[in-house]
């Protein structure tokens, strides 16, 4: 079969040709490790994110990430966690917090940070993440962001909701190029 994607002029006027090329561009696509991106989205696996550019608080982002009919990120396995690391130098938003209930981290999409099973948070030798340092902000620590200025962008920390940060939105991949297993 030709894996080639790139004779779009074979497409006009045979559906069944079509159809072929579509399939044959679908299983190049899950058969290679590699990212679309488009409009500022990339796509993996499942779903696409949205990496800003700009800075803004926790909420500022939640609301941005909705303006675009999306939600701050929420990690439900390491293989997202490691894929999202790779592509940021920085600290982001992402969408969990403890706003509600101190200790208790929900994310965005109101799943517990326990029904995940996922958690990458900063390990310290004395204090580990989330510490809910109250230092800069007296109401402490109920957000979270991937990365740190000083430390690698694939660990969490726990830092006021009120920091300026750039963020990442996510949505489901509704796309051609999603990956059906």
């Amino acid at each position: 079969m030709d894996w080639s994607c790139s004779s779009d002029r074979q497409l006009v006027g045979n559906t069944s040709r079509n159809k072929d090329y579509l399939s044959s561009c679908e299983k190049l696509i899950k058969s290679h490790p590699f990212h679309l991106s488009m409009n500022g989205w990339t796509a993996h696996d499942r779903n696409c994110y949205f990496f800003s550019s700009e800075k803004q608080t926790w909420f500022e982002s939640r609301r941005s990430c909705e303006d675009l009919d999306a939600h701050l990120i929420t990690i439900n396995e390491e293989k997202e966690h490691v894929f999202i690391a790779s592509h940021i130098k920085e600290s982001f938003w992402i969408g969990l917090n403890d706003l509600d209930t101190e200790g208790r981290w929900v994310w965005v999409n109101n799943q517990t940070l326990n029904e995940t099973g996922v958690q990458f948070w900063h390990k310290r030798n004395s204090s580990s993440e989330p510490d809910n340092w109250k230092g800069q902000d007296p109401s402490g620590e109920n957000c979270v962001c991937l990365g740190d200025v000083l430390k690698p962008p694939n660990i969490w920390f726990d830092v006021s909701c009120r920091h300026v940060l750039k963020f990442i939105c996510e949505k489901k991949n509704t796309s051609l190029f999603k990956d059906d297993e």
